[in-house]
């Protein structure tokens, strides 16, 4: 079985929520690639980045956070 560890990124922040509720969202890390770094330093080979915002408007609102994840860890 393949675990992928999930970042979720809102308002540029890497969160986590309660069963998609945005008024549950809470900090996790400094910044999502800090979030990111953890999660590698924890063994992750692979990683999957949800741009919450952009999935609430449609359009995407975090690509340079998902660019520096990418640009970092590929």
């Amino acid at each position: 079985m393949i675990v992928y560890p999930a970042i979720d990124i809102y308002e540029g922040r890497a969160v986590r929520m309660t069963r998609g509720d945005f008024a549950t969202v809470e900090e996790v890390a400094a910044s999502p690639l800090e979030a990111a770094r953890k999660l590698v330093a924890a063994g992750a080979e692979w990683l999957h980045v949800i741009d919450l915002d952009g999935s609430r408007t449609g359009t995407p609102a975090n690509l340079d956070h998902i660019r520096a994840i990418a640009n970092r860890f590929t």
